[in-house]
């Protein structure tokens, strides 16, 4: 079975991104998000770089969510993709400006509430994002320790590092507000070295990003039909006034309760 490989989130073109389906129900629009290659509209799935994971997973009526640090083993990487989040942010709401039609549902005063990537956090300056594990019959995200052994949720170690393949899947609109759903596709887990430092230099962890995380699972990658695992309690947002003002920096925007 061919494995499928993420793309760089350094070498992304931001004029590759393209809309495909979308999907009205009674309570929200969906607008699938793809990626052009070669003229093929792929899933748009990229890597993260290493990242401290130092939390629980907190389960709230039956979904589990892992909130991740925007900390890393290369501070350089992290800010990389720090960068990369916020330039994806600005290339879809300017996109959902012009495509206002999407919003005919829901908007109300010329306006809507933008739930925000990075979740901001007391303790971690860069914020946090939020890993949602998801469990449907047509969907699973894939738990790994070691790069290798599969895990359950409940077996996610505190404490470690993690990498994570990441599909940024649609733009979903409801009566409060709108956002990016990004679904994890997998998550691998390894251990966190202690005190390395005692005895002299060790080989250096490059983190290089072209060491893609292992996974046999190619069905991982495709089905348009959980976008309704988007969290309806987002906590930072923004408003976003759709018919003039373009976000020139959502990071230092406000946050409201959706």
């Amino acid at each position: 079975m061919t494995t499928k490989k993420p793309y760089r989130f350094d070498q992304v073109d931001f004029n590759k991104i393209k809309y495909g389906q979308v999907k009205h129900t009674d309570n929200k629009t969906i607008i699938y998000i793809k990626y052009e290659d070669n003229s093929k509209l792929n899933n748009f799935v990229v890597q993260t770089p290493k990242l401290y994971n130092c939390n629980d997973v907190i389960e709230k009526n039956g979904v589990f969510n892992l909130d991740v640090p925007l900390v890393g083993q290369s501070k350089e990487k992290v800010d990389l993709f720090i960068g990369f989040l916020n330039n994806l942010e600005r290339k879809v709401i300017g996109d959902c400006k012009v495509n206002g039609h999407w919003f005919d549902n829901f908007i109300k005063d010329d306006s809507m509430k933008y739930q925000k990537i990075i979740r901001e956090s007391d303790e971690y300056k860069e914020g946090v994002i939020r890993g949602k594990i998801i469990r449907r019959n047509d969907f699973q995200t894939i738990l790994q320790y070691g790069n290798r052994k599969l895990i359950k949720h409940s077996d996610i170690p505190k404490n470690s590092w993690v990498k994570m393949l990441m599909e940024i899947y649609a733009i979903w609109v409801n009566e409060n507000g709108f956002g990016i759903f990004i679904r994890p596709v997998l998550m691998s887990f390894s251990k966190m070295e202690n005190n390395i430092y005692n005895y002299g230099l060790l080989e250096s962890d490059s983190d290089d990003e072209d060491d893609v995380i292992n996974t046999e699972v190619d069905s991982i990658f495709m089905r348009q039909k959980d976008v309704n695992n988007y969290d309806d309690n987002n906590n930072n947002t923004s408003i976003i006034d759709l018919p003039d003002n373009y976000v020139e920096n959502l990071s230092s925007t406000s946050s409201e309760e959706v």
